[in-house]
């Protein structure tokens, strides 16, 4: 397996293929001065970036183009007007085009001449962070804590609890190599979503980019913040850990076993998870594991339950299969987007099979459904045999015997 480094390796000569294709079709200006730009970027967050800068050296210039790269498969082009000292203004309005928060902004110009040859300038990055706040920051290799306000305390809080969920991680899967994790942490679950330009649920308190390698976390009151802390990191940690373990495999992962892997690491599990699991079981009322392959409910009380026994069921893998089968599966979700087809693969059993073993197993009871299966062919049996002789009599009933006067 490469390590990350590696992998960004790769992704940067991989990007620079897709530049160079990208232009490959125009003739370059050979023994040309080379072109560059200075630059000055400023951002509203959330609302626009600007891009001011001046080209150099003043050249016979037919079309100047600015790209903008704000994610490995989201490349913008955009015409640049020059004035006569091949200044440039360009606005981004991020209220169309939204960008995730602390992610890296690439940017460069392509210079198309009137004799039809073009020239690339370097390329340049820029790291679009939360400017709303006032930033502390304190690093302990790989890992870099960001929080809001003037106190020094809650770094050193932080650190110990990030080191723990590498720990319980570590349990349940193998960790590769880390660096430059960045973990910023809200003042409330309000403000993190604000930040956050996606479709996302009013109870939504963290969040994960894996492939920036950074997490979001909020903590609201004092007395709970050490609580929240030890559910949040190792829950957002475990996600980021998945996707660098597969990182193709990653979006096609089923989000049951993503949030049961995440959840069941956190320190300071919810305690209310395992009376809503009960409940659910002796009403019959647990969701259909095939029904959480793409998505959670958007009900407050179907969100509890559907962490509830994706935990449950997870830990009920790790238990009785073992950390390898669970690595094994995860490795087999790769360029697969059928959610079924791999557990069978990998358990050999289905996913509705494995889910009723973990029932009995864990609550000692079998669901009426499944129930119902196992018992229906004597069912059949037994309607037989008691049906049987009432067709008989009935039959006998319709068509007497001759009495003997009547031969």
């Amino acid at each position: 397996m490469f390590d990350y480094q590696m992998q960004r390796n790769i992704a940067s000569l991989f990007f620079l293929l897709i530049l160079f294709s990208q232009v490959s079709a125009r003739p370059f200006q050979k023994n040309s001065e080379a072109i560059d730009f200075v630059s000055d970027i400023s951002y509203e967050f959330g609302d626009q970036i600007s891009f001011t800068g001046k080209i150099s050296p003043l050249l016979d210039i037919h079309q100047a183009i600015l790209f903008i790269q704000t994610s490995p498969v989201n490349t913008s082009s955009i015409p640049l007007v020059l004035n006569a000292q091949q200044e440039f203004f360009y606005r981004l309005d991020l209220s169309t085009d939204p960008i995730t928060p602390f992610s890296t902004i690439h940017y460069w110009i392509e210079i198309q001449h009137n004799d039809g040859t073009s020239q690339l300038s370097p390329i340049k990055a820029f790291r679009y962070l939360d400017n709303r706040n006032i930033w502390m920051t304190k690093s302990s290799y790989p890992f870099i804590i960001h929080w809001q306000g003037d106190s020094s305390q809650l770094g050193q809080t932080v650190l110990p609890i990030v080191q723990q969920s590498l720990q319980a991680i570590q349990t349940v899967l193998p960790v590769p190599d880390l660096t430059d994790i960045d973990i910023f942490i809200y003042n409330s679950p309000g403000d993190l979503r604000e930040a956050i330009p996606i479709n996302q649920s009013d109870w939504m308190a963290a969040h994960v980019d894996p492939e920036s390698q950074v997490m979001l976390i909020s903590i609201t009151d004092p007395p709970d913040q050490i609580i929240q802390m030890k559910r949040q990191i190792p829950h957002e940690l475990m996600h980021l850990i998945l996707w660098k373990i597969s990182p193709d495999a990653y979006d096609q992962i089923p989000v049951w076993l993503k949030e049961g892997l995440a959840t069941t690491v956190e320190l300071s599990p919810e305690a209310e998870y395992y009376t809503i699991l009960q409940n659910a079981v002796n009403t019959n009322s647990l969701i259909p594991f095939s029904e959480l392959c793409t998505s959670f409910p958007q009900d407050i009380g179907s969100v509890y339950l559907s962490y509830a026994q994706s935990a449950s069921f997870t830990r009920y893998l790790i238990q009785n299969y073992g950390s390898q089968k669970l690595l094994d599966l995860i490795h087999s979700f790769n360029n697969n987007s059928d959610c079924l087809t791999p557990i069978k693969l990998t358990y050999g059993m289905g996913l509705d099979e494995l889910s009723q073993n973990w029932i009995k197993d864990q609550f000692g009871v079998v669901s009426i459904s499944h129930a119902l299966n196992a018992f229906t062919p004597w069912l059949v049996v037994l309607l037989l045999v008691l049906i049987t002789p009432v067709l008989l009599f009935a039959t006998f009933s319709n068509h007497p015997i001759p009495s003997q006067d009547e031969k």
